[in-house]
């Protein structure tokens, strides 16, 4: 069969598959969609999986062959970094708060105190389950890599806050991979986001632009993009959406904090008409890790796991919440199940792990959900969820 046999035969399937959908009236929902950009689908750890033909895959083309890659520019000198503050000035002439970073210098947001060391989340730990993300046909393997997204964690409306998110995909890198290569595969993953039905906002500022290069050089790590992202985004909004890359690169090459370098096709200025192309960015340091991560992050079990029913349930991941306590609930088709509450390794500011024992459960679909109540008025200040089923 020849290639254009072949491209012939899957428009052909898709062409199908479309026509045997019946539409229905989803004006409003598109327009929330539009509007949030995307959701987290139950706390949706996972790209939308690719199930054969009638499946919406979700498809990111890298020509590894074809790119050209990006080396990092000279340094030197005092150096803006990015602002891990929990706000975000709009442009280089309004300093707020401080952030940890990789040089004593200002970023458009922010006077940066000592450098920082390696975050205490990092890109280990058991991903389930990954969703494969696909690439051009070629000589590749799987890899899981790790991204980070930015999520909803709280609030409504215009007082929604958001955090960064860690998830795990499964993508195709090429054979024997370099730290480049897989980086770039993971920036693809992150800026793609997460799509679904969930209640959870996912903000997909990067969903139009593309890693066009990467260099992991001389200690650092220089990623051209296509285009610059839109403008217009609110200042936090905007600080997270530059974190949510910095933390994915670093993740992906696996070396610690290290600086990331960003540059854009066209020589644009600044990313997201915010953030200098001039500046080098790095993750805060562990302590100070609550200024960009989401305050709970629910691992396992993993969203859309199949768990069997002879064995106990066991709930985990970490927080950075008020005096180390997570409480929970578990609930099925919206019943209360189960409550209590996990005590973490350490309360904030640091970042510790949490686990709730949830016994043996019958069979069924099941949503944990944990969260941090308000120290002033009981309010759930921040939450994250997983729906799993028991078999």
């Amino acid at each position: 069969m020849t290639d254009h046999d072949l491209e012939r035969r899957l428009r052909q399937a898709l062409h199908d598959d479309a026509s045997s959908i019946t539409p229905s009236d989803r004006r409003q929902a598109i327009e929330a969609l539009a509007h949030e950009g995307a959701t987290r689908s139950g706390r949706s750890r996972w790209l939308t999986p690719v199930a054969g033909a009638a499946a919406a895959a979700v498809v990111v083309t890298l020509a590894w062959g074809a790119t050209e890659v990006l080396r990092p520019a000279p340094g030197g000198g005092a150096t803006p970094v990015a602002a891990a503050s929990t706000s975000a000035p709009s442009g280089p002439s309004s300093p707020a708060a401080a952030a940890p970073s990789a040089t004593t210098s200002t970023l458009p947001g922010g006077t940066t105190p000592a450098p920082g060391t390696s975050p205490t989340p990092d890109a280990s730990g058991p991903a389930t389950s990954p969703t494969t993300v696909s690439v051009a046909p070629g000589e590749s393997q799987d890899a899981t890599l790790p991204t980070y997204l930015v999520g909803a964690v709280g609030g409504a409306g215009a007082n929604r806050r958001y955090g960064l998110f860690r998830e795990f995909v499964s993508a195709p890198v090429p054979v024997g991979a370099t730290p480049a290569q897989r980086t770039q595969a993971a920036l693809a993953a992150a800026m793609e986001g997460a799509t679904g039905s969930g209640q959870q906002p996912v903000l997909r500022p990067w969903a139009d632009t593309t890693v066009s290069g990467v260099t992991v050089a001389d200690g650092q790590i220089a990623v051209e993009l296509s285009d610059a992202g839109p403008t217009g985004l609110p200042h936090e909004q905007a600080r997270l959406a530059v974190q949510a890359l910095v933390w994915t690169a670093t993740a992906a090459v696996g070396e610690g904090n290290l600086p990331v370098r960003f540059s854009v096709a066209g020589g644009a200025a600044s990313l997201l008409g915010a953030y200098p192309t001039s500046a080098v960015y790095t993750r805060p340091a562990a302590d100070a890790s609550y200024q960009d991560l989401a305050p709970i992050w629910v691992d396992a079990p993993a969203a859309g796991a199949s768990l069997p029913s002879d064995q106990p349930v066991v709930a985990s991941g970490t927080a950075s919440v008020f005096e180390a306590t997570v409480p929970w609930r578990l609930t099925r088709s919206g019943a209360a199940v189960a409550t209590g509450f996990s005590t973490a390794s350490i309360g904030a500011p640091g970042r510790g792990t949490w686990t709730a024992d949830l016994g043996r459960l019958p069979a069924g679909t099941y949503t944990f959900t944990a969260y941090e109540r308000s120290a002033e008025d009981g309010s759930v200040r921040a939450q994250d969820e997983s729906t799993f089923t028991v078999r």
